[in-house]
């Protein structure tokens, strides 16, 4: 395709007649510029409806330049779509699809990665602590091998461990601010608040106007219940990027612990529209409504976090708490034995299934319930003595 033509030698023929030279000299050819290819329109029309959130005409669009375009480009692009909308199933098979194809490409291999980190289920964060050392293995201790190995061992419950690698690579490389945001975030979720707020700080100067560093920063000022820091944060945040659905569940989750639960439920509808595919913030959105009063609508908020997140404990169980409360625990009882059928060693499942039994006084399978709660739940789990109670009171019951 031709571009524009570059005028240069006319502005020298015209300087040349003007001092009466003669003959003129001969102008040089014309340089053609190329023009930037064309964007396929589909990709516009795709990217556009991502934007507003239509999920099903970009999700349908982005297939259909994907039956033309086999690139590792776009297919992140989709892959990273897909994840937000809620159908990370769908883009971990997509890059899946590319990883056993082309087992070579490290793109493929942090794409399929970071696929597998979305799912949120222990199989799935196994894979990508496999797939995420692949890559180090492959390209060597690059900064985003790095911050998906980093990411993967805390999946996997490895917290030490990927820390340890993160601050590795951070010292490597301290201008990588993705780095540094993942080095602050694992921070902030293992509870190192002085640590997360020194290194989250350092990241703002580094990068003033970056949307994500002030969200982490606020997030952890609001662990240290440094509310009105944190207040501020999250709001230069959402100043900077309106659109960011994460910072606006950050600020929801803020209110709630100021007690400002109207403002938290703004929040939190703002967060559930940006950002339709995120179970956290539904389950977020369900308590509020709960708190508040409006139990049908927590009940839909709830049943969509499940809906998204099938593994997602809390939510499951706080549905099944809202369903019985409505006497409806039939309905409870199906919700959570279809999940323990897809999920069967998810704990939390069992001890909803627990309180349901209970709820029906059917003390034998409430018994056993809570026994299988307690046979996977994890050492440390705060649920641990409420179900050995319950389990106990069950058995003497039946």
């Amino acid at each position: 395709m031709r571009g524009w033509v570059e005028p240069g030698w006319v502005a020298s023929l015209l300087v040349a007649v003007a001092c009466g030279s003669a003959p003129a000299p001969r102008p040089a050819p014309p340089v053609v510029v190329d023009a930037a290819p064309a964007v396929d329109p589909r990709l516009v029309r795709a990217r556009a409806a991502a934007a507003r959130h239509d999920v099903a005409a970009a999700r349908a669009l982005y297939a259909e330049v994907a039956a033309d375009d086999p690139s590792v480009e776009l297919l992140t692009e989709r892959v990273r779509f897909l994840i937000e909308a809620g159908a990370a199933d769908e883009g971990a098979r997509l890059a899946e699809a590319y990883y056993d194809q082309v087992l070579t490409d490290p793109r493929g291999m942090a794409l399929f990665t970071e696929a597998l980190l979305a799912l949120r289920t222990d199989a799935a964060s196994a894979r990508a602590l496999e797939v995420a050392q692949q890559l180090r293995e492959r390209a060597g201790d690059t900064a985003l091998a790095m911050r998906l190995t980093g990411a993967a061992l805390a999946a996997v419950g490895r917290a030490d461990a990927g820390l340890e690698v993160l601050g590795v690579a951070a010292r490597e490389a301290p201008g990588d601010r993705e780095l540094a945001l993942s080095l602050g975030e694992a921070l902030t979720a293992r509870g190192d608040l002085v640590d997360a707020v020194i290194q989250l700080r350092a990241l703002v100067g580094l990068a003033p106007d970056w949307p994500p560093a002030w969200r982490a920063l606020g997030a952890a000022l609001r662990d240290q219940d440094a509310t009105d820091d944190a207040r501020a944060a999250l709001e230069r945040a959402i100043e900077l990027d309106p659109e960011d659905g994460r910072a606006w569940f950050e600020l929801g989750v803020l209110r709630n612990r100021m007690g400002e639960q109207a403002a938290a439920e703004a929040a939190l509808i703002q967060a559930t529209a940006l950002r339709p595919g995120d179970s956290t913030s539904w389950y977020a959105y369900g308590e509020i409504l709960r708190i508040r009063g409006n139990q049908a609508d927590a009940v839909a908020a709830y049943r969509r976090a499940v809906e998204l997140s099938p593994v997602y404990g809390k939510a499951m169980s706080k549905l099944a708490t809202l369903l019985v409360d409505d006497g409806r625990a039939g309905e409870a009882e199906v919700v959570i034995t279809a999940a323990i059928r897809a999920n069967p060693e998810q704990a939390a499942f069992y001890l909803s299934l627990g309180d349901v039994y209970t709820q029906q006084k059917r003390w034998a399978l409430a018994a056993d319930a809570y026994q299988g709660f307690l046979d996977r739940a994890p050492a440390r789990d705060p649920e641990l003595a409420r179900a050995k109670k319950a389990r106990d009171l069950a058995r003497r019951r039946q």
